[in-house]
């Protein structure tokens, strides 16, 4: 009897680390069919066809972190943990990508004009990287200057509609009683001090 409750620990010991493996392949597998769809599956036409294979080379890269993750999953708990935590979304994540080359490159669903392939994507930051450098430097500066000007525009009139808004409604809380004939309405604005009618000061 002891010998058959052992087997069949030993049993589930033996598939809960299969389990735990494929978890931690996950993340290659599904860098390994991106690979495989990008370079079995040829681009739709309708494309402007890159210099280099930019994203092909990125694939053929890529699997290199996934394995180097794997072997080293048997070393350090922690990256064995995130592993088999995070395997399913690391694979889902590879499979999106995988369903977008599809959409965009393999069959061009989408009008290609707004939804380039990855080749020519990564072709832009490759070829033109100066070009791209200098577009994200203006546009920082224009966002820098356009912050600092709405700040002022709407900070200078805001606060001075607001002031004068307050004034007139203390006068006419003045006018209903509310506060006292004798009120510092100025005094009122700036320091929120409410002289009630009746009530005398303290």
């Amino acid at each position: 009897m002891k010998t058959k409750v052992h087997n069949i620990n030993i049993e589930r010991n033996t598939n809960t680390n299969i389990k735990n493996i494929v978890k931690k392949l996950l993340p290659l597998a599904g860098v390994i069919i991106a690979l495989l769809v990008q370079v079995l599956v040829p681009d739709s036409s309708s494309h402007p066809v890159a210099k280099r294979p930019y994203y092909t080379a990125f694939l053929t890269a890529l699997p290199a972190i996934p394995f180097i993750a794997f072997v080293l999953s048997f070393f350090f708990h922690k990256i064995s943990e995130y592993l088999e935590r995070k395997g399913h979304f690391w694979l889902g994540a590879a499979l999106v990508v995988t369903a977008i080359n599809f959409i965009t490159a393999k069959f061009a669903l989408l009008p290609v004009i707004f939804f380039p392939s990855f080749d020519n994507i990564l072709a832009i930051f490759v070829e033109s990287w100066q070009l791209v450098l200098k577009c994200i430097f203006y546009s920082f500066k224009l966002l820098i200057f356009g912050v600092f000007w709405g700040v002022l525009a709407g900070f200078v009139p805001s606060r001075s509609l607001g002031k004068k808004t307050f004034e007139a409604a203390a006068r006419q809380l003045q006018v209903a009683g509310i506060l006292k004939p004798e009120t510092d309405i100025a005094r009122f604005v700036e320091t929120g001090y409410i002289e009630l009618p009746g009530v005398p000061d303290g």
